[in-house]
């Protein structure tokens, strides 16, 4: 069974306590910090995968804690250059992105939240349709944005 929104919350809050401690290179200042509302993070396929729950510390995204399914805490990471979200863009700002890479005979679907590969390896995936097909797949994060054929798989997600 997958976790719940509010279990990932509770299960990050408590990791955020245990892991705020004074001269913790990680979490050092993170003493008033508070979870935001978690993320559902999909992979490619279109299930959920896990729940990224964004810190906030000092009213800006500091950090965020990756609880996967099972409720297991994968990773607790400290965000060098605080971004506006958690996901570093909003679905909106994907999706105009995303916009500006299509051709006028395409079409775009929903910005969806996934995993490209390995946790941790997040962006918006927004599916480019033409003649109601998928053709491209175009991922978009606050660092850029890249592509493929709709369908390709990185190899570590072969099945």
């Amino acid at each position: 069974m997958f976790l719940s929104s509010e279990a990932a919350a509770d299960l990050a809050r408590r990791e955020l306590a245990a892991q705020s401690t004074p001269g913790d290179p990680v979490t050092g200042n993170w003493g008033s910090a508070e979870c935001g509302d978690p993320v559902l993070v999909h992979d490619l396929r279109k299930a959920p995968s896990y729940w990224l729950v964004p810190v906030i510390s000092q009213g800006a995204v500091a950090g965020a804690i990756r609880v996967m399914g099972s409720g297991e805490v994968a990773a607790v990471e400290r965000f060098r250059h605080p971004p506006q979200v958690v996901t570093g863009l909003d679905a909106s700002q994907a999706r105009q992105r995303a916009a500006e890479r299509i051709a006028s005979d395409e079409v775009l679907g929903e910005p969806r939240f996934v995993h490209d590969g390995p946790p941790g390896r997040e962006a918006w995936l927004v599916e480019v349709l033409k003649a109601n097909r998928p053709v491209r797949w175009i991922f978009l994060n606050a660092s850029g944005a890249y592509e493929r054929p709709a369908g390709t798989f990185l190899n570590a997600e072969k099945e």
